[in-house]
């Protein structure tokens, strides 16, 4: 049975149950209600009154609920709605772009792919120079800030270096001295870096082994080689035109947005949908225990007639419902209408948007 919340007192507890029988005994001695009426007695009334009472707190509710899910509903279809237009306006734009230069977005190592290699890049830096720095005997905090310093920049300015390279930005002359001081710094500091590990090695009068000095030069071309690599990485991550990629990266933004916004739709929607069936499952509960309380006064009450009259009574449809106020601020066709313009550029623009 069901546990009637917001109630003073549980209709269907066993003591609610033992008094009606009680009341309805005592007043089929007395021969109440006088047959052969059909009205409800003033005790059944105040049952239906009681039970009416659960229902209207129940019904309450359930529509603070169902209006708060409304207004949470409202604010996602508003949301996907803004991001359905920007979302469109973006796509002419990348489609315009993309009829100008005769071509789409050309990369031939994705995003993720190039920041997870670069990330692996910087580990494996910070583990290959953190040995090599640990020659000039520093405390640890230091050496592992040392060779975090060294892990992180080299990456760094491959990463422009390959940019650079690929789209090679106007005024060619300034992207040319760009290039070539950051490939003047990067490279310096690495041979720097072995020179300093060398001297400091002298000056504290440590015997090299003769096959050290290719040790060395080892050290300088693995460096070389890692830093190389993160520059043709980033040369093959990246659009030869600047302005496509900054559009494609915009526009695949903008379909995660409207993505998550349409997510958030269909939850709360079923949301809704759960809360309305559970207030209709509970008003149809509150329903049948009012019917089988009152059925329960009236078999008590001709059982207990001397003459043991019988007369049929109807116990069904006695709830009023009351108005829900949760009327929808959103209606499907408005929801439909604007997934339909989300999926149709969608769909068009998988088929000319390459990944």
């Amino acid at each position: 049975m069901l546990k009637l919340r917001s109630s003073p007192r549980v209709l269907n507890s066993f003591w609610h149950r033992w008094s009606i029988r009680r009341r309805a005994r005592k007043e089929g001695k007395l021969s109440i209600p006088e047959l052969p009426t059909t009205d409800l007695t003033p005790y059944e009334k105040l049952l239906v009154s009681q039970a009416q009472q659960v229902a209207e707190n129940l019904d309450g509710s359930f529509s603070e609920r169902i209006n708060r899910l409304q207004k949470e509903l409202y604010s996602h279809v508003e949301r996907m709605e803004r991001y359905t237009g920007q979302f469109q306006a973006k796509f002419r734009r990348l489609d315009r772009k993309m009829d100008e230069i005769g071509r789409g977005v050309t990369v031939h190592l994705s995003h993720a792919w190039y920041m997870s290699l670069l990330l692996l890049i910087v580990i494996g830096e910070l583990a290959f120079n953190f040995q090599a720095f640990q020659v000039f005997q520093k405390p640890l905090a230091l050496t592992l800030l040392m060779a975090l310093a060294v892990a992180v920049t080299l990456p760094a300015s491959a990463h422009f270096i390959g940019i650079w390279l690929k789209q090679w930005p106007k005024p060619l002359w300034r992207t040319a001295l760009y290039v070539a001081a950051s490939l003047v710094v990067g490279v310096g500091a690495m041979v720097g870096i072995n020179i300093a590990r060398s001297e400091y090695l002298r000056l504290l009068d440590v015997q090299l082994p003769k096959d050290q000095d290719v040790l060395q030069y080892s050290f300088l071309l693995v460096n070389l080689l890692v830093y190389c690599t993160a520059i043709l990485m980033s040369y093959f991550a990246h659009d030869a035109d600047p302005e496509i990629e900054k559009l494609r990266s915009e526009f695949r933004e903008l379909d995660a947005k409207c993505r998550a916004a349409n997510e958030s739709i269909n939850v709360v929607t079923a949301q809704l949908a759960t809360a309305r069936a559970e207030r209709e499952t509970e008003f149809r509960t509150v329903e049948a225990i009012l019917g089988e309380l009152l059925q329960i006064y009236w078999t008590a009450n001709q059982l207990a007639r001397s003459d043991h009259s019988c007369v049929n009574r109807v116990t069904t449809g006695l709830l009023n419902r009351q108005s829900a106020g949760d009327a929808d601020r959103v209606t499907q066709e408005q929801m439909r209408e604007i997934k339909e313009r989300w999926t149709a550029v969608d769909k068009k623009s998988r088929s000319s948007v390459r990944a």
